[in-house]
């Protein structure tokens, strides 16, 4: 591995670096961000429905306002996710509580 293969990437809200290893938030690609900003589609396939579209941003206190949108983290080259199907932390908590009333 050379330092290409794993480089840190702009907040796509703050503009401060996101290296590898550190936890990241992802948000809509409809949120106003960064020039520059990391677009990716956390399923890591890509798909032509846009609004599946995510952007990266760091986790820091001044930057990311709810831990709901944590997400992973970033290892250099893409998402390594926490929630299956790269969801946020929100999102992983909604669809929990969706199947559980869903079968009870």
């Amino acid at each position: 591995m050379n330092g290409e293969d794993h480089k840190a990437i702009p907040c796509g809200l703050c503009g401060r670096p996101i290296q590898p290893g550190d936890a990241i938030a992802l948000y809509p690609i409809t949120r106003p961000r960064q020039a520059g900003a990391r677009v990716i589609w956390p399923s890591g396939e890509p798909s032509l429905e846009l609004w599946r579209m995510k952007f990266v941003a760091c986790i820091r206190g001044d930057c990311c306002k709810r831990g709901n949108d944590y997400a992973g983290h970033w290892d250099g080259q893409s998402l390594v996710p926490s929630y299956e199907n790269g969801k946020t932390h929100g999102e992983a908590i909604a669809h929990r509580l969706f199947l559980n009333r869903c079968a009870g």
